[in-house]
């Protein structure tokens, strides 16, 4: 008789084998599809008595060894057609429970089921993939058309936008070429005379570079200590700070941006004495003004406005305090 049987008698609202299926190791349960067999079977295949078998399945059941999913109650009928109790268990309650089931056979028997539930399972899958083979296309209804409809729609009007936001940025990027070029062309001149400045040979002082290069001399002053090329340190005369020059730092001399001029200069005290104090004028030289006229057309090239004293100070003074944070952390 066939290995492979399903399960197609209800009576009495269980689900019922008949006798000629009592020889089916596995099948397919009606309703779910699932692959099952059952007690009788494992105890035919193991030579055991129906109801020791019964009674080791109660047990597992009990202690939760199978769970909810793993098996069902149902029934078969005897040889004499009478309803008699047993329990159907899936694929994996039926491996769970076959190593505590024993019996005369139990080895073979154990082989036998799982070789039964591998060749189900492939039967399955095999007419599973032939009627998906064998259904005719489906045609999308009036409603899937429409979504189509509307999907195909969306996927074109974004495809528009991506076109238009390309023309918008390539019309944006052609007016920005013709702007630099318009400022190209505005400061040319200014380098040209730059370029011929930086060709004499001597430096200025801190005034007259701010009006070579158009600002404030305090503006100049504050710009350069912002940029690290000067700072300020102060004189002591008689245990009184009289005064507090600017110093140009070690790196910006090295560069050659900045020269020191020492000097003396006469100051007079409360009590009305002179005192002749030490000067230190730092002076800029033509390699630092070129530097300077520099980063000046690069903070005007977009029409921007100089940052003001305050802007300066305030850099200044973040300038510091990180620094100061940093020693500290270290």
């Amino acid at each position: 008789m066939n290995q492979i049987q399903t399960v197609a008698n209800v009576r009495n609202g269980l689900d019922v084998m008949t006798p000629m299926m009592v020889d089916a190791l596995c099948r397919v349960r009606e309703g779910d599809g699932k692959i099952v067999t059952d007690a009788v079977v494992i105890s035919r295949e193991f030579e055991r008595r129906h109801d020791n078998v019964m009674e080791r399945l109660r047990s597992l059941i009990s202690d939760g060894t199978l769970g909810l999913l793993d098996f069902k109650e149902t029934s078969y009928l005897d040889q004499w057609n009478r309803s008699q109790p047993t329990i159907e268990l899936t694929e994996r309650g039926a491996l769970i429970a076959m190593p505590f089931i024993g019996g005369k056979k139990s080895r073979a028997g154990q082989v036998r089921l799982v070789d039964a539930f591998t060749t189900m399972r492939e039967r399955v899958r095999t007419l599973e993939d032939e009627k998906i083979a064998a259904a005719p296309a489906k045609l999308p209804n009036a409603k899937e058309l429409a979504m189509l409809v509307i999907a195909e729609s969306d996927r074109a009007d974004r495809a528009e936008e991506r076109a238009s936001d390309e023309e918008r940025r390539a019309v944006r990027a052609e007016a920005r070429v013709h702007l630099l070029s318009d400022k190209v062309d505005e400061l040319l001149p200014a380098a040209h005379a730059l370029d011929e400045l930086v060709a004499k040979p001597a430096s200025e002082c801190g005034t007259d570079a701010a009006k070579t290069l158009g600002v404030s001399p305090k503006w100049l002053f504050l710009y350069m200590q912002s940029i690290e090329w000067i700072y300020k340190r102060g004189v002591r005369s008689g245990g009184q700070a009289v005064s507090i020059p600017w110093t140009m730092t070690d790196e910006a001399w090295k560069q050659g941006y900045v020269e020191r001029n020492v000097g003396h200069r006469e100051a007079r005290k409360p009590n009305g004495s002179v005192v002749f104090l030490p000067t230190n004028t730092v002076y800029v030289t033509r390699e630092g003004l070129k530097e300077l006229a520099k980063r000046i057309a690069m903070m005007r090239a977009d029409g921007k406005e100089l940052p003001t004293t305050l802007e300066l100070i305030q850099l200044h003074l973040n300038r510091v305090d990180a620094q100061k944070k940093a020693k500290r952390t270290k």
